[in-house]
């Protein structure tokens, strides 16, 4: 009998959504957590139609037995309570959203309440699992106490140290779109208890699709609420997944509650300041922060022994890539640049690796470089790996390259990428695009060598110059690091948001 093959169910969505048979007859859904997971019961009814045999299995080994006509009577549960669901939501909205805007002060800020509200499960490397990790431990370093209510546990983040859970219920309309988002604010309502008798100094939220608790607290304790913002999520849908939001104005009135409400928002970039002034909010409560790092955490002293014996790369000269490969990050372009490095300097393909270290949408693309090159035992393609292994990585490399490229839809790049700060920390030559923020922290032949992003023939140039050229690979690093822990450790970044804060 051939085994099931393991899927997530992200991929079995994706045929969804294109209306096409699922073609695979026997596989086992792999999910982080099988009671958060949306559109469960339309999943099942979809894979049953085309005709698959299936069962799921979450990290904790748990399994779900559920038959076709229970799929059908949830999903008709569901649409039946889908109205009064949805106005439950829009009552609260509408309180919020016609009441006076009121600021507060704070008198010490010896107590925050973290908010992690997202609905994504099992995270365990990337961008936003380092931001988190170094927020938090950021506002404790600085004497904060940092109490943290949370839809998931965190990577990095003890859980038994001022955590707690409160995984979002699933139950009921799970198979409408954003549903379970809209009523995890109920649900966190209800469960406030412990969050009040913390009796937070400030609240500090990292804004999530459709959830406004963070504007509840302020107005039941009559504290600031800090809003970090990291782009619109209306906007990114219709932008980039090609789609509106189905409950699209009330997401965006969320949104804007949030953002008009709020006493102090924090954005990674200038690009992103000047976005939400233009959408009318006042900027002189908008502070601009880059992402950090853990210096002592990306240092120059850890090892590489272990990555390079996995791998087999003693001897070899390694260009290295950490992040996710999507649409803005560039993987599939350094490939590119790679497998036309080594047919312009054949006499160096036996001595240099690519290695990249994680997965994405771009993916595929990825691939087709390697094949269109001939560059399969040239290029190390690690899949994801944990985040406290990240450090080992880069370590393992001799040369780290951040290609970013334009937003897809041509818009303004508004990110800054974890992983450049990351880079910097190790004391490692870079190459990076000189694109918004990337080349405002950078100097060129500074602290990194700076392309044009999407420019091939440049990244081949400096890719080669870096390889042959060791006293400016010493230089770069050198420099790279001390810029790093003079202005970008996760310690100052959230030094830099209680300053702003007191000064509100």
């Amino acid at each position: 009998m051939i085994p099931p093959e393991p899927i997530t169910d992200k991929e079995i969505l994706s045929y969804l959504l294109k209306k096409k048979f699922f073609p695979k007859k026997n596989i086992q859904i792999i999910t982080p957590n099988i009671s958060t997971v949306a559109l469960l019961n339309i999943i099942e009814c979809y894979l049953t139609v085309s005709g698959v045999t299936f069962s799921w299995k979450d990290y904790s080994n748990t399994e779900r037995k559920s038959s076709f006509l229970e799929s059908v009577l949830q999903i008709q549960k569901d649409l039946f309570s889908w109205l009064s669901l949805y106005n439950s939501v829009v009552i609260q909205v509408d309180k919020y959203s016609k009441k006076t805007v009121e600021f507060y002060t704070v008198s010490n800020l010896e107590q925050c309440l973290f908010l992690r509200t997202d609905h994504w499960f099992g995270v365990k490397s990337g961008g936003s699992v380092g931001h988190l990790e170094g927020v938090i431990t950021g506002f404790r370093s600085n004497d904060v106490r940092t109490s943290i209510v949370s839809s998931d546990f965190l990577t990095g983040v003890d859980s038994k140290v001022d955590f707690r859970l409160i995984t979002p219920d699933y139950s009921v309309g799970a198979n409408i779109p954003e549903i379970p988002d809209l009523l995890y604010n109920i649900q966190l309502q209800q469960s406030s208890s412990t969050v009040h008798s913390i009796n937070p100094s400030f609240v500090y939220q990292r804004y999530s699709l459709g959830n406004y608790f963070g504007i509840y607290l302020k107005y039941k304790h009559k504290i600031p609420f800090v809003c970090e913002y990291n782009g619109s999520f209306v906007w990114m849908a219709e932008k980039w997944n090609g789609r509106k939001l189905l409950h699209n104005n009330l997401m965006l009135s969320i949104e804007m509650l949030n953002l008009q409400h709020s006493d102090v928002i924090v954005v990674v970039s200038s690009v992103m300041k000047e976005e939400l002034i233009e959408r009318g909010i006042d900027g002189r409560k908008i502070l601009v922060n880059p992402n950090g790092v853990h210096p002592n955490v990306y240092s120059p002293v850890v090892e590489s022994e272990r990555i390079k014996n996995m791998y087999n790369l003693q001897n070899k000269f390694v260009f290295g890539f950490l992040g996710t490969f999507g649409p803005w990050h560039g993987a599939e372009v350094l490939t590119k640049a790679f497998g036309l490095l080594l047919r312009k300097y054949p006499e160096i393909k036996d001595k240099v690796v690519l290695m990249l270290v994680g997965d994405g949408k771009t993916m595929h693309q990825v691939n087709e470089s390697i094949i269109e090159f001939f560059i399969e035992n040239s290029v190390l393609l690690t899949g994801l790996v944990p985040q406290a292994e990240g450090p080992e990585y880069l370590s393992a490399c001799d040369v780290l390259v951040s290609p970013h490229i334009q937003n897809p839809d041509h818009s303004r790049f508004f990110g800054s990428p974890t992983k450049l700060f990351e880079y910097m920390s190790m004391n490692k030559p870079i190459i990076a695009s000189d694109l918004e923020q990337i080349g405002d922290i950078l100097e060129h032949n500074k602290t990194a060598l700076l392309t044009e992003p999407g420019n091939i023939e440049q990244l081949i140039s400096a890719m080669y110059s870096l390889y042959q050229d060791t006293e400016l690979r010493s230089s770069l690093g050198n420099e790279a690091r001390k810029e790093v822990i003079s202005n970008y450790s996760w310690h100052d970044h959230t030094k830099k948001i209680l300053t702003f804060l007191k000064k509100k």
